[in-house]
């Protein structure tokens, strides 16, 4: 493996395809220069040459092995898009899932010559989507809450809480407890969930297509005062409710189209009479990976290349106590 292009939207110049083209900033942005960094510095350090794109808005990283090719409009975002993936004997997609922002941008990977070592399309247009993602559970036997589409949902006195969200969000964006009828209306495209009162995980899961291995859980840092806030992770999760998060994670994933790469798996356990429920599946890198990372003690971005490619892995990871805070 010579060259990997790893293309992280809010840093590589994806934002000018929205409207306005806003500048990278916020909570995105530090996310997806984490993403970014945890795993390019890992190639780095296995000797595995990288090319980003970079929003001409940001200060270039100027490391050594590492291309950079700036963005400067969303046309020339797709034109320098697809000559690194020519340019590549791999690619790793990341990006949000709203707006077919992923799923597009995973398309163009696909169209190219370079190997995908991240989820295809086949799991990302349904993964990507968390209506057809519940559906598909719902197939499959795996627990999950109940789940309306916003504009079927009639809200009435209960003593359920429910939660609203988009179909394709990603980071918690627009997330937040439904407590009025103008929010329903507000939002007719959006999905209704049964709140779940509990400890919320995150599972990372690596797969070659084939095999899956599970990554150690992570304790979710949530801010549900403020719109469902994503603010870090904690390890380690022990005993029991580690297996049990890597069970769930496993099945959630098996009920969806088969993938290379890295996935996250969020779920609540010990939620409604302690029972487990998966919540959504991040069809990418997520910001977790950071802090496995630092708990690995190999390289984890050279196992997850060498996995994503058919080869056999072994990885270890320390079980000492780690945080990280947004």
């Amino acid at each position: 493996m010579k060259r990997v292009f790893v293309y992280e939207f809010i840093t590589g110049g994806g934002l000018f395809c929205l409207p306005n083209a806003p500048s990278p900033s916020g909570s995105l942005l530090e996310e997806g220069a984490l993403m970014r960094s945890a795993v390019v510095d890992g190639l780095l350090e296995a000797g595995v040459s990288v090319s980003l794109l970079r929003d001409q808005r940001l200060p270039a990283e100027g490391k050594p092995g590492c291309e950079e090719v700036v963005v400067t409009s969303s046309a020339n975002e797709r034109t320098t898009f697809e000559a690194a993936c020519e340019r590549a004997d791999a690619v790793l997609v990341i990006a949000p899932e709203f707006d077919s922002l992923l799923l597009d941008r995973v398309r163009w990977a696909e169209a190219g010559a370079a190997r995908l070592i991240s989820p295809g399309s086949d799991l990302v247009a349904i993964a990507g989507d968390k209506w057809k993602t519940y559906q598909c559970w719902l197939r499959a036997s795996v627990p999950t809450p109940p789940t309306w589409l916003a504009k079927d949902f009639t809200l009435a006195d209960d003593c359920d809480r429910y939660v609203l969200k988009p179909r394709d969000g990603a980071g918690s964006q627009d997330t937040d407890f439904l407590d009025s009828v103008e929010k329903l209306a507000e939002r007719p495209g959006a999905i209704v969930q049964t709140y779940c009162d509990g400890l919320p995980v995150s599972t990372g899961l690596l797969s070659d297509g084939n095999q899956i291995v599970s990554l150690p859980p992570a304790i979710q840092q949530i801010d549900c005062y403020k719109g469902f806030q994503y603010r870090g992770g904690s390890w380690p999760l022990t005993g029991d409710l580690k297996e049990r998060a890597e069970t769930l994670a496993r099945r959630s994933a098996a009920a969806l189209p088969p993938f290379r790469g890295y996935i996250g798996v969020d779920m609540i356990l010990n939620a409604m009479d302690g029972g487990d429920f998966a919540i959504e599946i991040n069809p990418r890198l997520t910001t977790s990976y950071f802090g496995l990372r630092q708990l690995c003690r190999g390289n984890l971005s050279a196992a997850m290349l060498a996995f994503a490619l058919g080869e056999p892995i072994e990885i270890e990871f320390s079980s000492e106590a780690y945080q990280f805070k947004l």
